[in-house]
């Protein structure tokens, strides 16, 4: 994922939260809709766009059945242009699915530096410490996600440890500069034991 630099200051708006990926049930979008149309959200401020391809118009009915049309906003699949652009106005990203191998939504709001909120599946736990660069809800769990969003959005201070926390994450583990410092040290560490099977013979 290319570095998209520091995350802008947001000041006063509504916490955004942003979901990345094709709406089904493998990516846990049913508990993601429960989880936004939850007694624990209903009082708080904020706004969420779940970009992605699948059968949107379902799931814009579904929010739509639940009350959530003026706060849920679905616009489809988004290029890479428009991914970047959301993300740079967004808080959160949740990613509550239920089988995953390394999910580049979650490198993508590591870089951006937003509260990642993701499942324990597939190799999340090598890119998210839980309560450092994320936190991580158990898959299928829709009260435990509503319960972590609301947390997430009614705390700011919490919010800005987690961002600080996902973006240093990027930047040490999976920023290009990172992924071409190990290729480096892998060559090197090649090279080097090369060197001495050659010697030895």
């Amino acid at each position: 994922v290319p570095d998209p630099g520091p995350r802008p200051v947001r000041v006063g708006e509504a916490p955004l939260i942003v979901f990345l990926g094709r709406l089904s049930e493998r990516k846990g979008v049913p508990e993601l809709l429960s989880a936004l149309g939850s007694p624990v959200m209903a009082g708080l401020r904020w706004q969420a766009v779940l970009a992605g391809d699948g059968p949107v118009a379902e799931y814009r009915r579904q929010a739509a059945a639940m009350g959530l049309s003026g706060k849920v906003k679905m616009p489809g699949w988004l290029d890479a242009d428009q991914t970047r652009a959301l993300c740079r106005r967004a808080d959160i990203l949740v990613l509550p699915s239920h089988a995953e191998g390394m999910a580049m939504a979650v490198i993508e709001g590591l870089a951006h530096g937003l509260a990642v909120v993701a499942t324990p599946v597939g190799a999340h736990d090598e890119a998210i410490t839980d309560g450092e660069s994320g936190l991580f809800v158990p898959a299928g769990d829709g009260r435990a996600l509503a319960a972590t969003l609301a947390r997430l959005v009614g705390d700011p201070v919490l919010r800005s440890r987690l961002s600080a926390g996902a973006r240093a994450r990027y930047l040490s583990q999976f920023s290009m500069a990172a992924y071409q410092r190990r290729l480096e040290e892998l060559y090197e560490a090649i090279s080097a034991k090369n060197q001495t099977r050659v010697h030895a013979q």
